[in-house]
């Protein structure tokens, strides 16, 4: 009885083994560089990272202060402090160049915090305030922590409150999602089961993330559901999932801050291949969070532990995305 138990163990062992070689093999994934200045690997330990394919350039943003980078990863410009833009949440490089910042400020410690979206020059000055108006009065307060340029406007997003708005580019309300609602999140749980990556993929669908749910979800404008990830510590399952992104091909590629990997499935929600793991080699990671995609299939991944912001080409093989 023990051999055959040991034999059906080894025999599932080996299929597994198997299995993931088959997996890895459909994906090429080689570790690139680290964003970094002329001291060395810049220390990040939580940014907000954004890829500008028109211009091939990098924006980091911590704090008040956003940080350029070009596309070998190194540090080219920064502003922030000197225009009072406030805390930078998060931003959109337009094809002409100029920057839209989704800011929040407080005027003072205990007073609420209100957000602001403004656009910006190619060097980080303020050129225009766009006011967000004709917005029905929400249940709750909304500051939005996320912001996308769509073709037609602008897609805010609350993470807190599992909440977004669409708005025409000059400000003008369109419609609100809840978010929560959508995916089946009870008023009484949105405080624990919030929002951790966000992204909008080629078809403006809302692509995110819940880690207390063990799920990604794809919410279109019309409100329609999908969702993929189950809960585990096994290769393609889920255990503390943060950012995620839609590449060209419509592959998904999801951070896990506990197992320290990122996972990459097909359109069809099919588990392939997943790279990273925690050491201390440059190609690994430590509780990767944030995923940004630029172009050359790169793929910038925000860490914790002061690892930095570490690039990856991944490449994917075409067939598996079919």
């Amino acid at each position: 009885m023990k051999r055959n138990i040991q034999r059906e163990w080894l025999v599932a062992a080996l299929l597994a083994l198997l299995a993931s070689g088959v997996a890895s093999a459909q994906v090429d994934v080689s570790y690139r560089y680290s964003l970094s200045d002329f001291s060395g690997t810049i220390p990040y330990s939580a940014a907000r990272i954004r890829a500008d394919r028109h211009h091939g350039e990098v924006y980091v943003a911590t704090g008040d202060e956003v940080r350029v980078f070009n596309d070998a990863g190194m540090e080219i410009y920064r502003f922030g402090p000197e225009h009072g833009l406030g805390l930078v949440r998060d931003l959109e490089v337009e094809p002409s160049g100029d920057i839209l910042v989704l800011s929040h400020q407080s005027a003072r410690a205990g007073v609420d915090t209100t957000y602001t979206v403004t656009r910006c020059d190619y060097r980080g000055q303020p050129l225009q305030v766009i006011e967000i108006y004709g917005q029905p009065a929400p249940s709750g307060r909304f500051i939005p922590d996320r912001m996308f340029r769509l073709d037609d406007g602008l897609l805010l997003a609350s993470r807190h409150d599992l909440r977004a708005i669409l708005v025409g580019i000059d400000g003008r309300f369109e419609a609100a999602y809840d978010l929560a609602a959508l995916i089946g999140v009870e008023d009484k749980d949105r405080d624990s089961d919030k929002i951790a990556g966000f992204t909008v993929d080629a078809a403006d669908r809302m692509v995110f993330t819940v880690p207390t749910l063990f799920r990604a979800y794809i919410v279109s404008l019309d409100r329609k559901v999908e969702m993929f990830g189950s809960s585990g510590s096994a290769p393609g399952e889920f255990g503390v999932v943060q950012g995620i992104a839609v590449d060209d091909d419509g592959n998904y590629l999801v951070a896990d801050r506990l197992r320290s990997v990122v996972m990459v499935f097909t359109p069809r929600y099919r588990f392939v291949s997943e790279f990273g793991y925690r050491g201390h080699a440059p190609e690994n990671l430590a509780g990767p969070k944030e995923l940004a995609l630029g172009d050359d299939h790169r793929v910038y991944v925000t860490q914790l532990a002061n690892r930095g912001i570490s690039v990856f080409s991944v490449a994917p093989d075409q067939e598996i995305s079919r």
